[in-house]
């Protein structure tokens, strides 16, 4: 899981993804950018058209990954998280 797409969510910059696995998904559930196939240089194309030529859903990315970011990826609360998981076993 490349880690500089938390990095770009909490920053509020919609996430131009190219792969597939963990990353792409997490991209494609919480709207927080667009994913294209490994290779695939028209659809990364067609997707830096969507978000230069839209305002709209640049800030709706924006706000989707900042949100994603703090309620899923706080570093904190997954450190805690683990730490009560540990401590219970």
């Amino acid at each position: 899981m490349p880690s500089k797409i938390y990095e770009a969510m909490a920053a509020g910059l919609p996430v131009l993804f190219s792969g597939t696995g963990e990353g792409a998904k997490i991209i494609k559930e919480n709207r927080a950018g667009f994913v294209s196939g490994p290779k695939d240089y028209e659809s990364l194309k067609e997707n830096i058209l969507k978000i230069k030529n839209s305002i709209e859903l640049r800030n709706e990315m924006s706000v989707n990954g900042r949100k994603t970011a703090e309620e899923k990826f706080d570093r904190n609360i997954i450190i805690e998280k683990f730490s009560q998981k540990l401590m219970s076993l």
